[in-house]
């Protein structure tokens, strides 16, 4: 497992970008990159689970079983991925293994009034950093 690290700068405050960040709609605009149609269950309070997934053409579901470890407005958001949805069944033993404890966190840092940074960590297996 590698933990990758990303920062991205914006001309919004922390509060747009969490915003951002957790809308359904939102959050669906910014994962089809690397999940079209992807889409989350829960909330993203701590203690929370929830459900990151997307539907294949058969409406198949995959995606991650997650936990909300943090969650700080407007500056920070952790998340746990203790398993898997794997063709519409929930896995917590075989490619989970691989993943798990995943963690992914999120931090928005105000820069100056109007800006600010958003930094990713997340862990992932080598093969798919």
């Amino acid at each position: 497992m590698i933990r990758i690290h990303i920062e991205r700068n914006f001309h919004v405050g922390p509060e747009v970008l969490w915003e951002l960040e957790v809308d359904p709609d939102h959050y669906r605009f910014w994962t089809e990159a690397f999940s079209e149609g992807a889409g989350f269950d829960g909330d993203w309070t701590k203690g929370s689970s929830i459900r990151f997934v997307s539907e294949d053409e058969n409406g198949t579901e995959s995606g991650m079983l997650s936990e909300i470890v943090e969650s700080q407005w407007p500056d920070f958001i952790s998340i746990e991925h203790p398993g898997m949805i794997m063709n519409g069944v929930n896995d917590y033993d075989s490619m989970a293994r691989e993943w798990s404890p995943a963690i992914e966190n999120y931090r928005f840092i105000l820069k100056e009034e109007g800006r600010c940074t958003i930094v990713v960590e997340q862990d992932l297996p080598e093969v798919y950093a």
